[in-house]
Order: C-alpha cells, then structure tokens, then sequence
C-alpha cells in the first residue's frame, strides 16, 4: 500500500519570526527555519501543502521557488495550497480537511503553525497540529514531534 505523508505549512511564525503586531523579526524567510522543514520534507519524502495566508498573495509556483530557494524542497514536493483564506471565521483546520476530502485515508499528515493569537481554529486536525511559537519559529523539538505525526497513520478525519 502507497500512503503518502502530507505537510500542511503555514509561513508566518513557522520558517519566519512575527512580533505580536505581526511584523516581521528578521528576514521575510529565515533560511535557518527553512531548512529546519526542509531537512524534515527531505528526509520523510513528505509532501507539502501550502496552508499559509502567502497562497493569497503568491502562486503555488512562486511558493514552490520560495521553498525550493530557502529550503531545498524540491518544487514537485509542493503540490498544492489549501483553498484561499475565504472564510470570514478563520478555521485553517476545516480548510485543511476540506484539502484531503480528496484523499482516501490512510495517510499521515503533520500541520505546521503558529495559530497566531488563535486566528485560525484546528478543529478537526488538531491531533496533528504542531503550534509553533510565532515570535521564534519552528524549533527543533516542533520538528520532532511533526516528524513522529508524519510517520503516524491517519485513518479518518474530524477525531
């Protein structure tokens, strides 16, 4: 059987640091917490899936450049962004299932994000939810627990 791993990627507070305003600290990408995710895509031969709000402002090419330049994930390991932030009610978890009503489970899944301020709810993958902290970024120990999630299957959707 063929499972596929997915990562849900959120950029802000994950490969970038934000300040409580929401202003950056430091470089629009972080090359280091980049690469933290990179070597975690690399290594797991995980997929990606854009879940940041920059899938409004970029095309999933220019996404893909972005993580290619910053990260090394290849461009053909970012397959997508979940829908456009259309939802006045910022529920980045419903988007997230809405992305995988595609796929037949099992799968294995990790989502990267700072939640910013609790912005965006992650009911329904909140299992797989790795908050990182927006002021410092992803953290070794964020990957760690991502990259165990990854590796853990996923059999139905909305625990």
């Amino acid at each position: 059987m063929n499972v596929q791993r997915i990562l849900f990627l959120d950029f802000d507070g994950v490969i970038n640091r934000m300040d409580e305003d929401g202003y950056y600290i430091g470089p629009e990408i972080d090359r280091g917490l980049a690469e933290r995710v990179g070597r975690m895509v690399n290594t797991l031969q995980v997929k990606v899936v854009v879940s940041s709000d920059w899938r409004n402002y970029h095309t999933l090419k220019q996404l893909q450049n972005k993580l290619w330049k910053y990260a090394g994930i290849v461009p053909q390991r970012v397959v997508g962004t979940t829908e456009p932030a259309y939802r006045k009610d910022g529920i980045r978890g419903q988007e997230i299932q809405d992305w995988l009503k595609g796929f037949v489970a099992p799968v294995r899944i990790a989502v990267l994000d700072d939640n910013h301020e609790g912005r965006f709810n992650m009911d329904g993958v909140r299992p797989w939810f790795v908050h990182t902290k927006h002021s410092e970024g992803v953290s070794d120990a964020n990957i760690e627990q991502a990259t165990a999630l990854a590796r853990r299957m996923v059999t139905r959707w909305g625990m």
